[in-house]
């Protein structure tokens, strides 16, 4: 008989292993304070616009894990914005799922939680 957990999740392993399979092998994710990150980048990295240093990192909206990330001008009005994950197509749903989102779920169920 599953267990509650089984009954809310929706993917098996199997479905997880494709997934994982698109997922790209050469990088890694970090937990990273962006407090800190944003402290160094303000005192280290020039605007790509004007040249000046004081680049600001906000986060915009997560989703899960997955974050966008927002680089501000304190000089101009320059910005530029990532997502600190990379999205991989679910052929299940034909959508895109954050890579960082499904290896954390697949982790999760991995150690039974």
């Amino acid at each position: 008989m599953p267990s509650s957990s089984d009954k809310k999740l929706q993917y098996s392993d199997d479905d997880y292993n494709r997934l994982l399979s698109n997922c790209s092998d050469n990088h890694t994710n970090e937990i990273i304070n962006i407090e800190i990150l944003s402290k160094v980048l303000g005192e280290s990295v020039a605007c790509k616009q004007c040249g000046a240093l004081g680049i600001l990192l906000r986060v915009k909206q997560h989703c899960g894990l997955a974050c966008q990330i927002e680089l501000h001008c304190t000089h101009c009005q320059y910005v530029a914005s990532f997502w600190n994950s990379n999205r991989v197509y679910n052929e299940q749903e034909n959508t895109k799922l954050h890579e960082i989102n499904i290896r954390l779920v697949y982790g999760l169920r991995s150690i039974g939680k």
